[in-house]
């Protein structure tokens, strides 16, 4: 890619976490490329649904999950706990 720009790594279920200053610099710098990759990679701008403000890139799948949870970081750690019980049963009883 031109000028060292490496595009964020989106890899099964969760995406690496993005320097949003660094990908920001880089898209003014690369910004039809970065255009392109943001397209083709399915980075979405997440951003605050009651002020508006940008919070940083994600996949599609994290931003979609977090609008279905509301934006909620309780429901979030709520749901998370669910999965680490339920995954430490399943181990418990050889599943």
């Amino acid at each position: 890619m031109p000028g060292g720009l490496r595009a964020p790594q989106v890899t099964g279920s969760h995406c690496e976490r993005v320097d949003v200053v660094v990908l920001l610099e880089e898209l003014q710098r690369h910004r039809q490329v970065m255009l392109e990759r943001l397209w083709v990679l399915a980075l979405s701008l997440d951003h605050d649904h009651e002020s508006g403000a940008f919070r940083g890139f994600l996949c599609h799948r994290c931003n979609a999950a977090l609008g279905f949870a509301g934006d909620s970081s309780d429901r979030l750690l709520e749901l998370a706990e669910y999965l680490m019980v339920n995954e430490e049963r399943g181990s418990a009883d050889g599943s």
